[in-house]
């Protein structure tokens, strides 16, 4: 609405950079609270693309919290103070960290929007750490006609024992050399589509990898065990 503003957050796994085109995470909620009440002004949702927009945002000042983390990582436990203003009659958004006592930090200033410069200026990144032992795989299929997913969902299904049929992914963690040493958590999963969460645009799948094995023990050593993801079709690969 006119003399209204707007901002967009973006929400990353913490592993990852402004530059990764991996990275970042849908389902991530964020609630924006009128300064010194608990009411609640907007809550929104993070996307397939990673980010949320807050729109129509009057004049006043606001307090931003994410209530709901992605599944498999850790809310953020940081606040920012967000002041919708009107400056020489443009309205402008600025964001600022807050320190740990709530306290405004002011050299931290971002200014998000500003109505007379065509309205959004850029966003503000999250970033989640994961859950111990999780990961978040998220696979989008931007090429593809939308009845090409859907036949790659519907050849795509974990059968008994676990071996998948048509396409899949593989997350394989590198254990090599383990021998009879106990391995805590799994460190090889093939995700099928059927198990994964699926966006409303139906392109993007995402599945939560709990219980993964995250070190192994060799030579007296702890050294972490690093995964790397692949994709395969169980049809193809066999039979064709």
């Amino acid at each position: 609405r006119t003399g209204t503003g707007a901002m967009a957050i973006v929400k990353r796994d913490s592993t990852t950079n402004e530059n990764d085109l991996f990275g970042k995470l849908p389902g991530a909620e964020f609630t924006l609270y009128r300064e010194g009440t608990s009411e609640v002004v907007q809550t929104v949702t993070t996307n397939t693309n990673g980010t949320a927009y807050f729109n129509n945002l009057e004049l006043g000042t606001y307090i931003l919290k994410e209530t709901k983390a992605p599944e498999g990582f850790q809310a953020s436990s940081s606040t920012w103070t967000v002041t919708v203003t009107n400056e020489s009659g443009s309205v402008v958004v600025t964001l600022y960290e807050r320190d740990k006592q709530g306290n405004r930090l002011d050299d931290t200033a971002l200014i998000l929007y500003n109505l007379y410069k065509g309205g959004i200026q850029g966003s503000y990144t999250v970033y989640n750490t994961a859950k111990e032992n999780t990961v978040t795989v998220v696979k989008t299929f931007s090429g593809m006609k939308l009845k090409e997913v859907d036949t790659l969902l519907q050849n795509s299904t974990a059968t008994e024992g676990g071996t998948p049929s048509g396409y899949y992914i593989k997350l394989q963690g590198d254990v090599a050399d383990v021998g009879d040493v106990d391995v805590q958590g799994d460190t090889q999963v093939q995700l099928t589509l059927d198990t994964a969460t699926r966006s409303q645009d139906g392109l993007t799948f995402t599945w939560t990898v709990k219980n993964l094995a995250v070190t192994r023990a060799e030579g007296g050593e702890t050294k972490p065990i690093l995964y790397t993801l692949s994709e395969g079709n169980y049809l193809r690969d066999n039979y064709a």
